[in-house]
């Protein structure tokens, strides 16, 4: 078997059981949480929206798929490309999201709008696979001639539109958790001085054409919000793939063709894998800060009240008066006068 072919056999194994083809763009509903400024809120995958899609979404020879179920990000992207007698290649970018919408209602005495401080925590944890098919470089005008794969883990805060989650605006704050990267091996040959020499390094060549990703956390993030806007918090799983044919005939035997692949749903054998994709892994606490103009609009009402019932008795007190008798209340002696204003 040669070098190529034990390339071309460790990726396409990946894949070979999958029978799938590209989503459209997919998504449901969730309802907008209404949140209060000075506060903790709880929350879980199963009050978030879910979206996915393949752009772009046709792509001949090729599986693409993606897919969001409760708490689990699920993303394939095989660009095997097949025998082709033209030059072909595949150049697909694809996402699955969970999106949170909230607002922050605007406090009794603040300003219609009030600047708040937020912080956002979320467990997560991702396994997958990404893997590239170019074993051996190729020589001369086809050097260029690759494939490579990429995946991102990420957490952001965005300005939304009420009701309308796959419409996510700009970007306030983001975390990047997660990112790989597989463009071929290209950089681990060498010119091998013995038969056993070579063969060590077309297995090792062999065995990073496939990369395994993985790992858990607790991902933070910060930014400051205003009272009234919809907001969107997105756990996104993202993928890129790039495959190249150079198509054939090949005066050399098979035509160099690259094969990129994203795989955060199967195992190395192409069976599901339960325990693949991105999580959403535990509650998510959304804090959000004091309104302080909230709070200074009524320390300055109370000042105001407070001014108020402070004139009210200086100015009872300036009038007030009460009845007395002159005497022990008999005959002359009985006469009820007023007291004059206080002196002060």
């Amino acid at each position: 078997m040669s070098t190529k072919d034990i390339g071309k056999f460790a990726i396409l194994f990946i894949g070979a059981i999958v029978i799938a083809f590209g989503l459209l763009p997919a998504g449901s509903s969730a309802q907008e949480l209404t949140l209060q400024a000075g506060t903790t809120t709880t929350v879980n995958s199963s009050q978030a929206s879910c979206l996915q899609e393949v752009l772009p979404t046709t792509q001949p020879g090729s599986i693409m798929r993606t897919g969001c179920s409760g708490d689990q990000l699920t993303m394939v992207l095989d660009g095997a490309l097949g025998f082709t007698t033209s030059p072909h290649r595949v150049d697909v970018s694809a996402f699955s999201r969970l999106v949170l919408q909230f607002h922050v209602d605007t406090q009794p005495g603040a300003p219609d709008v009030s600047v708040l401080p937020i912080v956002i925590t979320v467990p997560v944890s991702w396994k997958g696979i990404l893997a590239d098919s170019d074993i051996v470089p190729l020589p001369g005008p086809l050097a260029s001639l690759s494939s490579f794969a990429d995946a991102n883990g990420q957490l952001y805060l965005a300005t939304g539109q009420a009701g309308i989650p796959q419409f996510v605006g700009p970007t306030i704050a983001t975390n990047n958790f997660m990112g790989a990267t597989h463009a071929g091996v290209v950089g681990c040959l060498s010119v091998p001085k013995t038969a056993v020499q070579g063969a060590l390094m077309i297995a090792k060549c062999a065995a990073d054409g496939i990369k395994k990703e993985q790992g858990n956390g607790t991902i933070y993030l910060s930014g400051m919000i205003q009272t009234g806007q919809t907001y969107d918090i997105v756990l996104e799983l993202s993928g890129h793939v790039f495959s190249f044919s150079a198509g054939g005939p090949f005066p050399f035997g098979d035509p160099p063709t690259g094969i990129g692949i994203v795989d955060f749903n199967q195992t190395l054998f192409g069976k599901i894998d339960p325990s693949a994709g991105l999580f959403w892994s535990g509650p998510m606490t959304i804090t959000i800060g004091t309104d302080f103009q909230s709070r200074i609009q009524g320390l300055q009402d109370e000042i105001t009240q407070l001014r108020a019932d402070l004139n009210k008795l200086r100015q009872q007190f300036r009038t007030h008066t009460h009845v007395y008798l002159t005497g022990k209340g008999v005959g002359q002696n009985n006469t009820r006068v007023n007291t004059g204003p206080p002196n002060f």
